[in-house]
């Protein structure tokens, strides 16, 4: 076995050994609870530091702060046997065990137990490898006894750590932050010094020389007093003197730091924590911290600041009460009148800003009829036209339109026809998009920001369909003219100018106006007879200088082949270019093909108003060929026609073996495309535009990622990206649309750049959050589709994130954490799922709930189902139901909604058992359900939806019973329950399953007429008809499978 596989094996055992030996404790060492479930700190050392604080009644621990387990107790003397009486056979006590746990952790790596010589990687190796371990806890109670004897462990590495000399501030931020960690986690389970130490580390940290950590300390002093304050509070009763203790601490801090992002951020979750507390004094906390820094100069600061003064207005005009009630009878004329009153006073307000705007914002995303929408939307912009801070006003009716356009794609359903397209791209499809294209472009709201963003999108069809490209980017043009000027203008339009030359480059001859260095005109009539690789590069695009050798590789591979290779450099600043190409040939490093640029004079008044990279962006080559990113390939045939297009330099050695294979047509037997009546080129506009937007590099890839040419993955980064490049990749992939993110290979390279920009020491906590955020959600997305080896990955990636000490990166590891317990909740005791999901409760209560947590709403609802009394089910469905259904994420709200109905059913109602049921509607393939045709077999009906994880966790045991049992006795129908237009047939097309599905509105009558509120939910049905069980999991229903075939009548 791999030394990775035992050592947590061994680790974990070693323990669970320890529990063992430090779970009790002599009476003189244990603390009694109290009748409240708390224990009253009362140390002759620490009398300074009385506090309150929660401990675990049913476990204590005797393990001592240095990590040295107790001596064993004497056994107290028992009366002599008899001779005769034989002796228990006991086996021999073990002499190796390890008696603290560092000495279980330094065994396990076969490695000595760390001191305060060790080395920095090898403390953080053993932290790393503890902290890890509580999270493989079965249970709540397993947890603390984990933590009881780790944290102190991990406060002391750190310790060690501390006291080396010369620490950078990385480490000893990394230092303070894991050992404030472990602390925190010791006052958790009930240590009785654990917070006092917590004020003694923030105290010493505070003096650190190093004014950065030193202002940590402080912050992390006020979050510790704030928390001992509370607890105090806890055990006393009175919160009130409490809250108004901390509202004069965090008073001091408001002076002087006006402009610190982390100081508003701190006080600001001081404030809402209080507010959760005594909403009128936390209030009142939030309004002085906002006063304090409504006027910062940093612009960001000011506006929250501000956002926050908007709240009581917000309040007092009942807009949020009105909006629900509007959402749950929207044909309440009542309702409607109410909730749009409540928009008018709301948007009175005279200090209205960016609260309010988010306020509207929030509420119009969840409004289901577009009219309405629009209404309040228009009220709003009327409000904010003529608003005095014209930079809120134009953030104002930037986000108004976007939202328009969000509102009228979804009326249109673009973003499905899209989907479809590109799922299937048929005759049909592309007559869908067309049409709803059209439709969006005609549409009397139409505005400049949705228009802007079109390029993109039609940017992503143009391998799919080089007809309908070109009628898009034709019926767009005009449109631009219409509604843009300026730069906008210029932008789109080279940008859908870009997008038609690409699609028509195929098949036309290369006749790019070009020349040498040498300002000698480039005959493109020279290379005919042979195969050409054009690589269009610059001199500061770092990709393609990395390329640089993969090329030559190749050329030397196919010396002797009719195959030639052109250097086509954009760069604008030719002198820089000779200059760039001289250095390289006195090293020795000159490259080994021709160089040719656009036959063009530069003004030198271009490059003095231009940064070098983006005028290069202005080169006519740059048009004609379609680029948007380099190092970009293009290659020819030996007529001088254009093969193909390549972004990247990845995917080039592939097309280039299959170009010289053997099996491979001959030159003369090949046939290249020939222009069709659409196939046109606009003419290289001969430098009159300067592009002033510089278009994201794409990584490379090719028309079909399952192509039997592709060598490596086609979404990769290119090797030797630098951080900006990384994180331009990493933007780049996060907006690809779903069928993309959703293919082979695309998350494995997301997570690979990630890692790449996560290693990266002098790239900024920024761009490592981007790194973790990207790779987490790709990752996520695909995990929460049933993809096994991505979701262990992700757990991978979680895992190593662990321990960073930044906000941003912990808040995720949190969500993770959170969500992989409720989904390894299984093989627990039902006592033990109570407190989960409790936890679980109190986590989601304190976020905003969006797309991501869908996954952990149905394993929510997948763990309630386990218990079998109704009253228990119906508690927690309707807690959890009116969570999900306040989520701005229309899925999710609904989803909650459903389960709040679920909760008010009486358990008579949800009894299934015993009754018909009829199943009726279209199914997938377009043709209405023969449910008499199934009448005489055993039917299992499973209602399931493409994103639920749990769904496509049973799919598999589905299928098992399908085979092992004769469709002429048993089989399945599947009521797919999703509400996004091709999602199923997206999923269908990589996962195909023999049986049949009801979909659309007449799988949603079926589900509510049998009242199903969670998923996935499965039903046996006999031979005539009736339901004979119901479950969530197949396994539990094969007994009743086995039984029903068994009363089937036997044939002769």
């Amino acid at each position: 076995m791999p030394t990775t596989k035992w050592i947590p094996t061994l680790l974990l055992c070693s323990l669970i050994g320890l529990l063992f030996l430090t779970g009790c404790s002599s009476e003189e060492e244990s603390a009694k609870p109290s009748d409240n479930g708390f224990v009253v700190v009362d140390d002759e050392n620490d009398r300074a530091n009385q506090i309150t604080v929660p401990v675990n009644p049913s476990s204590d621990s005797t393990t001592e702060q240095n990590g040295e387990l107790p001596e064993a107790q004497a056994e107290p003397e028992t009366p002599s046997q008899p001779e005769s009486q034989p002796q228990p056979n006991l086996p021999p006590q073990q002499s190796n065990i390890p008696k603290t746990v560092l000495e279980a952790v330094a065994n396990s790596l076969e490695e000595p137990v760390p001191t305060a010589e060790s080395s920095i990687e090898t403390l953080q190796q053993f932290i790393s490898i503890l902290n890890n371990e509580p999270r493989k806890a079965r249970n709540q109670q397993e947890q603390n006894q984990l933590f009881a004897i780790i944290a102190p462990e991990v406060d002391k590495l750190c310790d060690m750590m501390l006291s080396k000399e010369e620490l950078s501030q990385t480490v000893k931020l990394y230092a303070y932050n894991t050992k404030y960690t472990a602390l925190s986690q010791m006052v958790q389970i009930g240590d009785k010094k654990a917070l006092a130490r917590l004020g003694q580390m923030t105290a010493v940290m505070s003096t650190e020389e190093d004014e950065l950590v030193a202002r940590k300390g402080r912050l992390l002093g006020l979050e510790t007093a704030t928390h001992k304050r509370l607890l105090d509070a806890q055990g006393s009763g009175d919160a009130t003197a409490a809250i108004a203790a901390i509202s004069q601490d965090v008073e001091a801090w408001i002076e002087g730091n006006q402009d610190d992002q982390q100081v508003f951020a701190v006080l600001q979750g001081i404030g809402l924590m209080l507010v959760q507390i005594d909403p009128e004094q936390g209030n009142e906390l939030m309004v002085s911290i906002a006063n304090g820094f409504k006027d910062s100069e940093i612009v960001s600061i000011a506006m929250e600041a501000k956002a926050t003064l908007e709240q009581p207005a917000i309040d007092e005009s009942e807009i949020y009460p009105n909006s629900n009630n509007y959402f749950n009878a929207p044909n309440s004329e009542e309702n409607k009148t109410a909730f749009l009153e409540a928009v008018d006073k709301v948007l009175t307000n005279p200090e209205r800003g960016v609260g309010t705007i988010r306020t509207i914002i929030d509420i119009v995303q969840r409004i289901e009829d577009s009219e309405t929408a629009f209404l309040v939307l228009d009220k709003t912009a009327a409000a904010y036209k003529d608003l005095e801070d014209e930079d809120v006003a134009s953030s104002v009716a930037f986000q108004l339109d976007n939202l328009i356009g969000q509102i009228l794609i979804d009326d249109i359903g673009l973003a499905d026809k899209f989907q479809a397209l590109l799922i299937d791209t048929n005759a049909e499809t592309k007559a869908d998009l067309l049409a709803s294209y059209k439709e969006l472009l005609s549409h009397e709201r139409m505005n400049a920001s949705i228009l802007i963003s079109l390029p993109s999108i039609i940017d992503e069809i143009k391998d799919a369909d080089k007809t309908l490209t070109t009628q898009m980017v034709d019926i767009s043009l005009p449109i631009a003219t219409k509604l843009l000027e300026g730069e906008e203008l210029e932008f789109v339009t080279n940008s859908l100018t870009k997008t038609l030359n690409r699609v028509n480059l195929p098949g036309s001859v290369m006749a790019l106006p070009s020349k040498t260095l040498k300002d000698e005109r480039f005959d493109w009539g020279s290379l005919k007879g042979n195969y050409v690789v054009i690589d269009f590069w610059a001199t500061w695009c770092g990709p393609c200088l990395a390329a640089i050798p993969h090329l030559e590789e190749l050329q030397t591979k196919y010396n002797g082949k009719n195959l030639k290779f052109i250097g086509y450099s954009i760069d604008a600043d030719r002198g820089h270019l000779k200059s760039f190409l001289a250095t390289r040939v006195e090293n020795d490093m000159g490259l080994k093909w021709p160089i040719i640029i656009d036959d063009i004079e530069v003004d030198p008044a271009v490059l003095e108003e231009n940064e070098a990279v983006d005028a290069s962006w202005t080169m006519p080559s740059t048009v004609y060929c379609g680029i948007s990113g380099i190092p970009t390939m293009i290659i020819l045939d030996p007529e001088g026609k254009v093969l193909k297009t390549i972004q990247g330099a990845q995917t080039l050695e592939a097309e280039l073996e299959a170009l010289f294979s053997e099996e491979k047509e001959t030159p003369a037997e090949s046939a290249t495309p020939e222009p069709t009546e659409n196939s046109h080129l606009i003419a290289p506009p001969m430098f009159q535009f300067a592009a002033t937007t510089i278009l994201e590099t794409l990584p490379g890839q090719v028309d079909e990622p399952t192509s039997k040419l592709l060598k490596g993955n086609p979404y990769s980064a290119p090797a030797g990206l630098d951080k900006l490049e990384l994180v331009d990749y990493l933007f780049d992939m996060q907006d690809k649309v779903k069928t993309i993110r959703r293919r082979p290979g695309f998350a494995e390279a997301v997570l690979e750049a990630s890692n790449r920009l996560l290693a990266m020491e002098d790239a900024s906590d920024k761009f490592h959050v981007i790194a973790a955020e990207t790779a987490c959600s790709i990752l996520h997305e695909q995990a929460g589709l049933g993809n096994e080896e991505l979701d262990n990955q992700l757990v991978a990636l979680v895992d190593s994130l662990t321990d960073d000490p930044r906000e941003q990166i912990k808040a995720l590891v949190v969500f993770h954490q959170v969500e992989r317990r409720i989904l390894d909740i299984d093989e627990l005791e039902w006592e033990d799922v109570v407190s989960i999901l409790d936890d679980t409760h109190d986590y989601l209560s304190m976020q905003e709930l969006k797309e991501k947590h869908l996954r952990m709403a149905v394993a929510v609802i997948h763990t309630i189902n386990r218990s079998e009394d109704f009253e228990i089910r119906a508690e927690q469905y309707q807690r959890f139901g009116e969570l999900f259904a306040g989520s701005s994420f229309k899925r999710l709200a609904k989803y909650g909604k459903s389960i709040v109905k679920a909760a008010s059913q009486t358990p008579e109602a949800s009894e299934l058992v015993g009754k018909e049921v009829e199943i009726a509607g279209l199914t997938d393939l377009g043709q209405p359900i023969d449910w008499d045709s199934y009448r005489g077999k055993v039917v299992l009906i499973d209602f399931w939806a493409t994103w639920c994880g749990p769904c496509l966790a049973e799919i598999p045991n589905i299928k098992k019973i399908h085979q092992e049992i004769g469709r002429e006795l048993f089989d399945v129908v599947a009521i797919n329950l999703d509400s996004e237009d091709g999602a199923l047939a997206a999923f269908l097309k990589n996962n195909p399953l023999p049986w049949t599905n009801v979909i659309g509105e007449d799988a949603e009558k079926i589900a509510d007429s049998c009242g199903i509120a969670a998923l996935p939910t499965m039903m046996v049905v006999g031979a005539d008809g009736k339901i004979l069980a119901v479950d969530h999991r197949v396994a539990a229903l094969r007994s009743t499978i086995k039984k029903a075939l068994e009363a089937l009548p036997k044939k002769n």
